[in-house]
């Protein structure tokens, strides 16, 4: 009893506290966000937590602040950071925000009143909401009242409020189950058993509602055979799954309870059935010493002494296979193996160890690797390996950074020289005052219309030639003095003058009329020279810039870097400490606890061979045993 009722105590707690919030995907606004609740949901709640601090204080979360700021708080509350998370949620409380999220800080600050042990607070922080939560929070409001009202004595009003939950949800009956097993630890037992068959009547959905519900029928049963209510245990024994997880421990009692009605068949059936099975299990053990009494209580000396003989060899052969895990199995590497951390992994509230080696393959050692406790203890050496990697990754960084720098400065010897000679040879040459020359040419052609000005170079050439030929025929008449030549010669001038002067007129025609076209084509050009003066301009100005923002040396950052370096060697110290403790505290509660297996084993060993000793004595008084 004293055990499911601290496993029921511990599952209460880690249903109310250490689960995870459930974040409202439908309302993410921002990006960033939506980033942070990814590596949420994939259970990467370190990750989460930086990325929360990051967006937070760099305004990545402006439309999202409000729910960002309580899943931050939720993160630090369930790694058990009560001052970081009443921090935050005092301050959503003293902002202006909505009614929601007003009550939803006022539900977290409850929570952390109630682990702090304050019930009053957390019955009047609770008291402060003014409207039913989203989702989950609903419900584990109404079990954190009841739990808190239980505490302070108000039973009536704590059953009222578990009332209001939504039946046949598993949470709903592990808040029940959980009542009920606190209000038995206060004597209410009426309260808690009426409370019990509630949840023993709701349907098995699934495998962990089975569970449950068997857990509860078992409860149930052994309170009553604590009783003496035979027939009311025999009733809730027989509900236990014969399979199940919990059908060793019904076994146990519903042979107990069929003994105390004189059923001494039907004990024995149950008793026998679970000798059967494997003998590591405590309920099986206890079952040899029990069937082999049954048999004693019947007078059948004989089986029972020879039941009594093999129960204490299969006894000793338990305490010589613990004896040999005691002294040959190396702890610290079966909690590594336990704890199983790959290169990539991040703690979860939902891990725990699934496959057992070694001395935890005993069924004595079951009950306890399962226990919360022990879970969480191995949770807690789990993280503390994740932040030694994460400080190692930290400390290879540091060395790629300084790496960096090295480039970086090595860099900078090299280009900042080339750059500032760059720029001297931009600098002298002086284009503004050519494209002003050529713009106020163009405007003087403008003026003027000076077709012939905007002629190219082909075009002159020609002009030139037409022109030259006009005076060489010209100064060629002049020069004869035959009258007859002269006359001949003049005719023939007079024809090339006409077809040179028709020449020269279609030349000038052409540019005439190519006049616009070409002043606009010039005036382009003269844009886009002054574009790329201006390009230019820019050019020396980022160079210039480029030079100013070159620190003379990186000593500033190197400082930085080896600041960081410092702190993450001192974290990384004390980390390693942390790690030796709780590896040397797992060790030393396995191993307390193996010895205490031992030591029930041991006692159970000691009842046979007494029981051995007294069936001796007797049967030497009735003379069935000779010398």
């Amino acid at each position: 009893m004293a055990v499911i009722r601290s496993i029921a105590l511990a599952l209460m707690l880690l249903c109310l506290f250490i689960t995870p919030p459930k974040a409202d995907v439908q309302r993410v606004n921002t990006p960033f966000y939506g980033e942070v609740l990814f590596s949420f949901n994939q259970q990467k709640y370190f990750s989460a937590i930086v990325q929360l601090e990051k967006g937070l204080s760099q305004g990545q979360l402006a439309n999202d602040t409000d729910e960002a700021q309580a899943l931050l708080g939720s993160l630090y509350l369930a790694y058990g950071l009560h001052r970081n998370a009443q921090q935050i949620f005092n301050r959503v409380l003293e902002s202006s925000v909505d009614n929601k999220s007003r009550n939803l800080a006022w539900f977290f600050l409850a929570k952390i009143q109630f682990q702090r042990g304050y019930y009053h607070l957390a019955v009047d922080h609770l008291e402060k909401i003014s409207s039913p939560l989203s989702g989950q929070y609903e419900d584990e409001r109404l079990t954190l009242m009841a739990l808190s009202l239980m505490t302070l004595g108000k039973t009536e009003q704590a059953i009222e409020f578990l009332s209001q939950q939504m039946k046949g949800d598993n949470k709903v009956a592990y808040a029940r189950f959980n009542l009920a097993v606190s209000l038995l630890k206060l004597g209410e037992r009426e309260s808690a058993i009426k409370l019990l068959n509630e949840v023993s009547a709701m349907p098995k959905q699934d495998a962990e509602s089975a569970a449950l519900i068997d857990r509860v029928n078992l409860l149930l049963a052994n309170q009553y055979l604590e009783n003496e209510q035979f027939d009311l245990a025999n009733q809730y024994f027989n509900q236990v799954e014969l399979q199940g997880r919990f059908s060793n421990q019904a076994l146990l009692g519903l042979g107990w309870s069929a003994f105390g009605e004189n059923e001494y068949a039907t004990a024995n059936a149950a008793w026998s059935e679970l000798a059967s099975r494997d003998s590591s299990d405590a309920s099986v053990l206890e079952a040899y010493l029990a069937r082999s009494y049954l048999l004693y209580q019947l007078k059948n000396y004989s089986d029972s002494l020879s039941e009594y003989k093999k129960v204490i060899d299969i006894y000793q052969q338990q305490l010589d296979l613990i004896e040999q895990q005691l002294n040959q199995t190396d702890f610290s590497k079966l909690i590594l193996v336990m704890v199983e951390l790959d290169s990539n992994d991040e703690i979860g509230w939902y891990w725990q160890h699934d496959v057992l080696e070694g001395p935890l393959l005993s069924g004595f050692m079951l009950e306890f690797v399962s226990s919360h406790e022990f879970q969480e203890s191995l949770k807690n050496y789990r993280d503390l390996l994740f932040i030694k990697k994460n400080l190692s990754k930290q400390q290879a960084s540091i060395h790629v950074f300084d790496d960096i720098i090295d480039v970086k400065t090595a860099a900078n010897g090299e280009n900042k020289p080339r750059a500032e000679a760059r720029l001297m040879q931009l600098s002298a040459q002086n284009h503004d005052n050519k494209i002003q020359a050529l713009a106020d040419k163009i405007v003087e052609i403008e003026m003027n219309q000076d077709a012939l000005a905007l002629a190219d170079s082909v075009e002159l050439e020609r002009l030139h030639q037409l022109r030259s030929i006009d005076y060489r025929l010209s100064f060629n008449l002049e020069e004869l003095e035959d009258k007859l030549d002269y006359i001949k010669l003049v005719e023939q001038a007079t024809k090339l003058q006409k077809k040179q002067r028709l020449l020269d007129g279609v030349l000038k025609w052409d540019l005439m009329t190519s006049y616009k076209a070409r002043l606009w084509q010039i005036k382009k050009n003269l844009a886009e020279l002054e574009s790329e003066n201006r390009s230019t301009d820019q050019f020396k100005e980022n160079i210039k810039e480029i030079i100013k923002s070159l620190p003379q040396n990186f000593d500033g950052h190197s400082e930085r870097l080896s600041a960081v370096g410092q702190r993450l060697g001192t974290a990384t110290t004390q980390v390693d400490d942390l790690l030796r403790q709780y590896d040397a505290y797992l060790q030393s509660i396995l191993r307390d606890e193996l010895v205490a297996v031992k030591k029930r084993i041991e006692i159970y060993r000691s009842q046979a061979l007494l029981s051995v000793a007294h069936i001796y004595d007797l049967n030497l008084k009735l003379g069935e045993v000779s010398q």
